[in-house]
């Protein structure tokens, strides 16, 4: 899985209008952005997957893209979550699920029970509804 992926290309937009570059979230998205690029001209990504990504970072809904790309929101959102899942990968480290959660565990030192939470969350279905009205800095992230 790809959460932290997935929401800060959902966040481009907003960390890209007044950029902060002591923060973690806007580094960490200059690394999604090169690593972008790097599967783009290798390939990796596909056309469609790019211009998901691109939309998705525009911040436009699963809804506005249904009309735009021509597909069900079920199939973008499948494109944009293997897309982000390719990314991550080939990141590795926190922008994969389970080392975003190891991350957590340490600099937080979270219990059982809190790691179990947010793996809930970074697991719902629901999250992207979520991740789209986050206006700061997730409370994940904050130092």
């Amino acid at each position: 899985m790809s959460w932290i992926t997935q929401f800060l290309i959902m966040k481009r937009d907003e960390l890209e209008v007044n950029p902060d570059f002591e923060s973690e979230e806007y580094n960490d998205l200059l690394i999604i952005e090169k690593k972008i690029s790097e599967l783009k001209e290798k390939g990796i990504l596909s056309p469609i997957e790019l211009r998901i990504i691109d939309l998705m970072s525009e911040g436009k809904t699963f809804k506005d893209l249904e009309e735009i790309v021509g597909m069900s929101r079920v199939t973008i959102s499948k494109i944009f979550i293997k897309a982000c899942y390719k990314i991550s990968y080939s990141i590795g480290d926190i922008f994969t699920d389970s080392g975003y959660l190891e991350y957590m565990k340490k600099k937080y030192k979270l219990t059982n029970k809190e790691i179990e939470r947010l793996e809930e969350y970074i697991v719902s279905k629901f999250k992207h509804k979520i991740m789209k009205g986050a206006k700061s800095e997730p409370a994940s992230k904050k130092s």
